[in-house]
């Protein structure tokens, strides 16, 4: 997987199976050519713009990336705010982020701001609390994030905040009444949580 360079396709697939090629093979770019994604709302995206993944080996230079303007993926990535001016055309039309490795919490936060468009946030991992969250822009309407220390209740007051269309909670321990409480708060937002608990992760509906 690691030599693999770039991977590109042209039958439909489902957006569950196109990030599972992005995770079974970190360092290639997946292009879906033709076809979108289809199966969740992230398929009213516009999957047929070359999605970009950062090589993290910064000896091979940034000169010679192409930054779509309409996914940000820096899931491979060590990225500091220095590094982010050098990106700042692609900002005004990204509509999605996949997270790196951030320097701060205040980097990724200073990221997702200069996207006026953005709609799509998939934390992947990056330690983010309440707080944090709700600096993100207004304007996101899908957002994947861990569990980490935030609470049901600020779970629901994020819900409230963002008025958001999908919510996707990782690493989850709520009980199926928390997730209630949850969904809830907006019951126009479908709520998602995956747990690891187990030796398989579920992902409950």
């Amino acid at each position: 997987p690691a030599t693999i360079e770039k991977i590109e396709f042209q039958f439909p697939c489902s957006v569950e199976s196109y990030e599972s090629l992005q995770e079974k093979y970190p360092m290639a770019v997946v292009n879906p050519i033709g076809d979108k994604p289809r199966g969740n709302p992230s398929s009213r995206q516009r999957w047929e713009v070359a999605q970009i993944r950062v090589n993290r080996r910064r000896s091979l230079g940034w000169a010679g990336s192409q930054f779509h303007d309409q996914m940000l993926d820096l899931s491979s990535t060590d990225i500091d705010r220095e590094f982010l001016h050098k990106l700042s055309p692609v900002f005004s039309g990204t509509g999605s982020i996949i997270f790196g490795s951030f320097d701060s919490a205040e980097t990724a936060i200073w990221l997702t701001q200069q996207c006026p468009k953005l709609r799509f946030v998939k934390t992947n991992g990056f330690p983010f609390g309440f707080a944090e969250v709700m600096q993100l822009p207004r304007s996101i309407d899908w957002l994947v994030i861990e569990q980490g220390d935030i609470s049901v209740n600020e779970f629901a007051m994020l819900l409230r905040h963002f008025e958001l269309e999908e919510l996707k909670i990782m690493n989850s321990d709520f009980t199926k009444q928390e997730l209630e409480e949850i969904r809830n708060a907006d019951p126009d937002c479908r709520v998602r949580i995956r747990k690891t608990s187990r030796r398989q992760s579920i992902l409950t509906e």
